[in-house]
């Protein structure tokens, strides 16, 4: 009986084994395994008021153009923008698109991580590469997804470098690395730059004229054909995309940008600055600066001191940083980035960094010992070789936005991705070194991580999104976007909501947006002296969206029955139901109503 139940087990460990060995069933294992950890996130993730709102109206844009016509357009993902209006296509509403199509980058990145994770580690270790990525709460529940849509086009075009021995795999890297940053991230152009250079390299360690000219080719070839899809992307307006017009946005872009990183790092270095650091930040570059809006080279000329002091500071924020990217926490009381996972802590924080640098320490001194860097210096490099060169020609871009915006995980992907393989690798040496001291069977070696993937496969997945998380903005777009028809550039829209603006972007469908009006300046007027109806008509507002508490506000009632009484309202949304009370009224005498 027991040789029996033995016989099974080992049966099911084998199967096991060859399961993840072959990459269609490590791939779908995988899958399942991302599915069960993504499980619930309807429930919890909301809209973002933040970047994803922009690229939702520039997406619904640019689906109904069938094209970009600007500069601009350039300067702002793209690509990104090009993928994201696919998702609105195939669902109309924001929350859906918005989920499926994060949803759906996270599966592929996974996969993509799984791919490179094969070429330089056994088999079974790479499933436990990808899956302790997906695992991450820093990776699936980051706020912004054009940086993981980059992430993603960069792990393919690694697992491409080192698809094969043959030139056109690093051709078809090289050309999708320069789409991920003409299209999507720029700053990987700094990655662009090293890797060409070892394709160069390549180029020249070829010992005939007709070898260079046709590796040449082949490393051109695939760019020249990235090149004509960016074309075709475009549309034919060449003209729209002058150098000084885009030398003009990203300028543009810079300076916009520099205004809330160094708001927010300047918070982080004087807490006695209560200011708002995503739109009150001008002030603080006014003072040490001079100017309301710099770039980050020009904040060097007009005070190095300053600049110097923001930078040490991102420099300092390193260690923490990269805990949190690899381990979704860091220790100490300030966070290296912003949103709700800066709020992710370590209690015992030595052992999180020091247990990791001792086991990449030891890996690194076994890789030594067996002298594996010595293909380096053969006439042909390896498959594994060139997944390990990409991989470090883009720790450059990692270390540029740690030193000009902040070491956030999502900024330092392709490092985080390298010291996690790094890890895993030793780990991998260092379990092998042990069962050679030890006498252990080898077969150690693939049960470990297979006992901590079937662990993974168990625990982990349906335990990340709990019900109950708050979706305020959702649920503000769930309740106005029946209206959307109103939302024109004509109208003036008012709510007493946060993100109002952002609120307007996932809901607006018309090129030229709806015009603001602020709740604030509503209340400002009604405490003056103005009535509601004197105030409102004074602002020029003609759709007005009011939650908890402001429903239930005195002054409120008598106008209600005034505004339908006269006819210049309609209501189209009345919820009176306690603390869930809401109500959405628009204008119909709207020619009375004077521009704000």
């Amino acid at each position: 009986m027991h040789g029996g139940f033995s016989g099974s087990r080992r049966s099911v460990v084998t199967r096991l084994e060859r399961s993840l060995g072959q990459w269609p069933a490590a791939a779908a294992i995988l899958l399942i395994f991302g599915l069960g950890i993504l499980w619930g996130i309807w429930f919890r993730l909301d809209l973002v008021c933040g970047d994803t709102s922009s690229y939702f109206y520039a997406s619904r844009l640019w689906m109904r153009a069938g094209r970009f016509t600007d500069a601009l357009s350039l300067v702002f993902s793209p690509l990104y923008c090009a993928y994201y209006a696919q998702a609105i296509r195939a669902f109309s509403d924001a929350g859906v698109a918005t989920i499926v199509h994060r949803v759906v980058l996270l599966l592929a990145t996974s996969v993509a991580i799984l791919a490179v994770g094969r070429r330089v580690l056994p088999r079974i270790w790479a499933w436990l590469l990808a899956a302790w990525w997906i695992a991450l709460p820093i990776n699936w529940g980051g706020m912004f997804e054009v940086h993981l849509f980059g992430f993603c086009l960069l792990m393919i075009a690694c697992a491409c470098a080192g698809a094969s021995r043959s030139a056109w795999a690093r051709g078809a890297a090289l050309a999708l690395l320069a789409t991920d940053a003409l299209l999507v991230r720029n700053e990987l152009l700094l990655a662009v730059g090293c890797f060409g250079l070892l394709c160069l390299v390549e180029i020249v360690r070829k010992k005939t004229f007709r070898g260079r000219l046709e590796t040449s080719v082949k490393l051109v070839a695939p760019v020249l054909m990235a090149a004509v899809f960016a074309l075709v992307l475009f549309g034919a307006n060449i003209r729209d995309f002058s150098f000084s017009k885009i030398r003009k946005q990203f300028v543009y872009r810079e300076r916009a940008n520099f205004v809330q990183v160094y708001a927010f790092n300047y918070q982080q270095r004087h807490p006695e600055w209560k200011g708002d650091p995503w739109v009150g930040g001008e002030e603080l570059l006014v003072k040490d600066f001079g100017r309301g809006k710099v770039t980050f080279s020009e904040a060097l000329g007009r005070n190095p001191r300053a600049w110097m002091e923001y930078v040490m500071w991102n420099v300092s924020l390193v260690p923490k940083g990269l805990q949190l990217a690899m381990f979704s926490g860091y220790a100490g009381s300030v966070a290296p980035d912003w949103g709700e996972w800066a709020l992710q802590r370590f209690h015992q924080p030595g052992w999180i960094m020091i247990i990791p640098a001792v086991i990449c320490g030891i890996g690194m001194w076994q890789l030594l010992k067996r002298r594996r860097i010595a293909p380096l210096f053969q006439r042909r490099w390896t498959p594994a070789l060139w997944t390990w060169l990409f991989l470090l020609s883009c720790v450059p871009t990692s270390l540029a936005a740690i030193v000009t915006q902040r070491p956030r995980a999502s900024y330092i992907y392709p490092l985080t991705l390298l010291l996690m393989l790094v890890t895993t690798l030793s780990v991998r040496l260092l379990a092998g070194k042990l069962c050679q001291i030890r006498g252990f069977n080898r077969r150690l070696l693939t049960w470990i991580p297979e006992a901590i993937a079937v662990g993974l496969l168990f625990f982990l997945p349906g335990s990340n999104w709990p019900a109950g998380g708050r979706q305020s903005l959702l649920q503000d777009y769930e309740r106005v976007k029946e209206h959307q028809a109103l939302f024109t550039h004509n109208h003036v829209f008012c709510t007493n909501r946060r993100c109002a603006d952002k609120l307007v972007q996932y809901i607006c469908v018309d090129p030229k947006p709806v015009k603001l009006a602020a709740w604030a300046d509503v209340r400002k007027r009604i405490e003056g002296g103005d009535g509601p109806e004197e105030a409102l008509l004074a602002l020029g507002i003609t759709e007005l969206y009011l939650d908890r508490p402001d429903t239930a506000a005195p002054e409120l009632g008598d106008w209600r029955q005034s505004a339908v009484a006269s006819g210049n309202w309609r209501a189209l949304s009345l919820v009176h139901d306690g603390a869930r009370s809401w109500e959405f009224w628009s204008r119909i005498k709207r020619s009375a109503a004077p521009s704000p």
